[in-house]
C-alpha cells in the first residue's frame, strides 16, 4: 500500500492499496501501481494536482504479525503551477513598441533545461517557437505582439499556466 503524510502509513484511506483497502477519495481512480510486487514499488499519480505534495512512504504487510514495513525515509513529492512573469525594458513594466519583452514560464522547482514548454498566445498554440530556458523573447516588441500568453508542458497541455496580458502601446 502507499499513504499520504503518513509516518507509519497506519491511518485509513491510502493512496493505493493491492488488497483492495480503503483508498481516499482524492486518489480514487488517480493512481496506478506499476511495480512488479518483488523489487519494485513503483506507484503512477495521474491529474497531478498541488495538495498531492507532500511525502509518500511504501508499506509492506504480510499475514505473519512482524511481517509488516514501512519505508523510511518516503518520497518526497513537490507539485507547482506554471506562471508567466514578464521582464521589459519598458518603465514601471509598461511595454512600449520598440522594447525588448522577455517572457519566462517559471516552472517552479523543475530545471529550466529539463522541461520543454509549449506557448500559447490567445489560446493558441504559437508555430515555430524557439524558446531557450522556457523564455520567449520579443525584440523589439510590435504592437500586433500583443496578446494573452501562457505556457504548458510540452507532452501534456493540461499544464497550461494562467494566462498573461501582454498590452504593446505605440510610442
Amino acid at each position: 500500500m502507499w499513504c499520504h503524510n503518513d509516518r507509519h502509513c497506519h491511518v485509513a484511506p491510502c493512496v493505493y492499496h493491492s488488497g483492495g483497502g480503503s483508498i481516499s477519495p482524492e486518489y480514487q481512480n488517480r493512481t496506478e501501481y506499476l511495480g512488479d510486487k518483488l523489487k519494485n514499488c513503483t506507484l503512477k499519480i495521474k491529474d497531478i494536482r498541488a495538495a498531492d505534495s507532500g511525502e509518500y512512504r511504501f508499506r509492506f504487510e504480510t499475514k505473519d504479525p512482524r511481517g509488516k514495513w514501512t519505508g523510511q525515509p518516503g518520497v518526497t513529492l513537490s507539485v507547482s503551477e506554471l506562471q508567466v512573469k514578464m521582464n521589459s525594458s519598458g518603465v514601471n513594466e509598461s511595454v512600449t513598441e520598440g522594447d525588448a519583452v522577455t517572457l519566462t514560464c517559471d516552472t517552479g522547482s523543475c530545471s529550466p533545461t529539463q522541461t520543454q514548454i509549449t506557448w500559447f498566445k490567445n489560446g493558441r498554440p504559437i508555430a515555430h517557437t524557439q524558446t531557450l530556458n522556457n523564455k520567449l523573447r520579443f525584440n523589439p516588441v510590435s504592437y500586433g505582439d500583443s496578446g494573452h500568453y501562457s505556457c504548458a508542458l510540452r507532452d501534456d497541455r493540461e499544464t497550461r499556466s494562467q494566462e498573461f496580458t501582454v498590452d504593446v502601446y505605440c510610442e
